[in-house]
């Protein structure tokens, strides 16, 4: 059987940002760096803004912003393995917010 996460020899995830504040998010933006071995395609998100949450404390409830980002190794095994730096800038209540994550091998040990 076929990984879903899989097309086409590329590792495709869903990118899903929530909000679980009472206040709302405005102006959200995402950028993925990747190391030159990887090709990335990031696409559009589904929205930039997201409402507050109207149960803080149980939440998020509300549906997330969606993303889809697209991992490739061009020329195939033996693979090296995946790390991908993401910064997602936004405001909340018009002051500018900017968080910084990095996922790779050493996120699983």
């Amino acid at each position: 059987l076929a990984d879903p996460g899989v097309v086409d020899g590329a590792c495709v995830a869903t990118l899903c940002y929530g909000n679980d504040a009472p206040t709302p998010v405005d102006k959200l933006n995402a950028q993925v760096a990747v190391p030159r071995h990887l090709r990335m395609q990031l696409g559009p998100p589904s929205a930039t803004a997201l409402p507050p949450e109207p149960l803080p404390g149980y939440g998020p409830t509300l549906p997330p912003i969606t993303q889809t980002l697209r991992l490739a190794q061009p020329g195939g095994p033996p693979y090296k393995p995946l790390k991908v730096r993401l910064r997602l800038t936004y405001e909340r209540d018009g002051v500018p917010v900017v968080e910084e994550a990095t996922i790779g091998p050493e996120s699983f040990t």
